[in-house]
């Protein structure tokens, strides 16, 4: 305004000084202008590549070149704080999913697998999963199935390895993220749970069997022994040849219901294991007594009966009455099984799983256990022996799951047969 005065006012000297100061502020102002332009663009562009580092110096002499600098640091370490607390809480939701006991994986629409816990990855058997067609190398059914699984689907597949049998639910949800429809399975291993609803149920069967039995069989047992001693006792019958034939019936009658009664009571015990009294045991000795209960009649069987714990340390909480009892009912198990081979081995050995659980495996090599039976060996009442009672194995199975624990067998007929106990 003043330059514009002095153009009509005041001298030509005058106007072209004026006017120069005027080009000199105009300059200062838009290198300013573009220094200031600079430094938000620089500040964005740290944002943008996460730049924790970015500060601006707050020394400043212009005021509000330092009241620019002290907002964009507030403004920059307001930022790191949100990205630092989202970081943590996604930190936070991904521990949850990698500690849950079911399997998690998400797949794209190219069916590569984006994310997959470690859960699943043990369901799986395979440590490293980016793609489904990996999953042909542990099972074709269940890749066929994953190739085809569509959102809201629920299926059930058994999938079968070296080790054991794994009857699993797969639920399917379709999910969107960064715009991108990705489908999450979630996969759970269900084999434990049907396990323990069958005992259950076998030991309410058990108890009722039991209780309607023995009230059947007391009152026979009772009344046929009255009448065979009072018919033993009468020497003037009738008839000595019905004397005779009366007696007998009555006495088969007697052995009948004796071997019926024992029969009910060797199945009480199925259902009246008390809980068990856990305390801290090192099974290197338990193994060792157990040895030492089969030494003098493995030389008898011929059969090489060795124990390998490596870990002399290792330990486990159970009750030491009841796992004996299991252990012992499995290596006679072993000892009497037909044999495959001319000289049987068997193998008692311990191990740590890696896991937090503790592993004792019972392996012989004898004729071993046919496919059709193996799904059958742990139900009650069933035995593969002419004499079995069926208890021994569904009982070491009940046991094992009172130690919430498990009870696994593999076998492979004509080669091995292995049972796992699993703490």
């Amino acid at each position: 305004m003043l330059f514009a005065y002095s153009l009509f006012k005041f001298s030509t000297e005058i106007s072209f000084f004026l006017g120069i100061l005027l080009l000199i502020l105009i300059a200062q102002f838009v290198f300013s202008f573009n220094k200031t332009n600079k430094k938000i663009a620089y500040f964005f562009d740290a944002i943008k590549n996460n730049d924790s580092t970015l500060y601006f110096t707050e020394a400043a002499s212009k005021t509000p070149t330092k009241e620019l600098n002290a907002h964009l640091n507030k403004v920059n370490t307001i930022i790191q704080k949100i990205k630092l607390k989202n970081k943590a809480q996604d930190q936070y939701y991904k521990s949850i999913i990698e500690s849950a006991e079911i399997g998690v994986l998400t797949v794209n629409a190219q069916h590569h697998i984006l994310f997959a816990n470690q859960s699943v990855k043990k369901l799986l058997n395979y440590d490293s999963l980016t793609h489904i067609q990996q999953l042909k190398k542990v099972d074709t059914p269940l890749f066929e199935l994953l190739k085809t699984l569509k959102p809201f689907s629920n299926k059930i597949i058994e999938l079968t390895n070296e080790r054991e049998t794994k009857l699993l639910t797969l639920n399917a949800t379709h999910i969107k993220l960064n715009n991108e429809s990705l489908l999450l399975v979630v996969a759970t291993n269900i084999k434990n749970e049907l396990d323990n609803k069958e005992i259950d149920s076998w030991v309410k069967l058990t108890k009722v069997l039991t209780h309607e039995i023995m009230n059947s069989i007391a009152p026979i047992s009772s009344i046929t022994d009255t009448l065979y001693h009072r018919l033993k006792e009468q020497q003037t019958a009738p008839s000595q040849e019905l004397f005779k034939d009366t007696l007998m019936g009555l006495q088969v009658i007697k052995e009948q219901s004796k071997s019926l009664q024992d029969f009910v009571i060797s199945y009480r015990s199925f259902s009246g294991v008390s809980s068990p009294e856990k305390q801290v045991i090192n099974v290197t000795e338990l193994l060792q007594k157990i040895h030492a209960l089969f030494s003098s009649e493995q030389a008898s069987k011929k059969s090489l009966f060795t124990v390998d714990c490596k870990d002399a340390s290792l330990q486990i909480f159970a009750d030491e009455n009841q796992i004996s009892q299991v252990l012992f009912n499995l290596v006679k198990n072993a000892v009497e099984s037909p044999m495959g081979v001319e000289a049987k081995k068997i193998q008692l050995s311990a191990f740590s799983t890696g896991q937090n659980s503790v592993a004792i495996k019972i392996t012989d090599n004898g004729a071993g256990i046919s496919k059709d039976q193996i799904e059958q060996v742990f139900v009650p009442f069933f035995s593969t022996k002419k004499e079995g009672s069926g208890v021994g194995l569904s009982l070491s199975k009940h046991i094992m799951k009172m130690h919430n624990g498990s009870l696994t067998v593999h076998s492979t007929p004509n080669k091995s047969t292995s049972f796992t106990l699993i703490f």
